[in-house]
C-alpha cells in the first residue's frame, strides 16, 4: 500500500463516524413530514400494513389518494 493510500484509508476511517453523526442529527432536525407513504406509516406506528389499512377502513387515521399513490396524515 502506498503513503497516499493508507491516508486516504486513515482519513476515511476517522471522517467516517462523524459522517454518521452529521447524517442523525439532520434526520432529527428535519421536520417530520405530514403525509407518509404506507410503507413510511408502517416504520413510523410499528405496525403492519395490514394494521394501516384497517385503521383506514375504520376511519382512525386520515388519508389521501389511492392505490400506490395512498398517503396517511402523521
Amino acid at each position: 500500500m502506498t503513503i497516499d493510500a493508507a491516508i486516504r484509508e486513515a482519513v476515511a476511517e476517522a471522517v467516517a463516524p462523524l459522517a454518521r453523526e452529521i447524517r442523525d442529527l439532520r434526520a432529527k432536525l428535519d421536520p417530520p413530514k405530514e403525509w407518509l407513504t404506507v410503507k413510511e406509516a408502517e416504520n413510523h406506528f410499528d405496525v403492519s400494513a395490514s394494521t394501516l389499512y384497517r385503521w383506514i377502513d375504520e376511519g382512525s387515521v386520515e388519508t389521501k389518494g389511492k392505490g400506490k399513490a395512498r398517503r396517511i396524515r402523521v
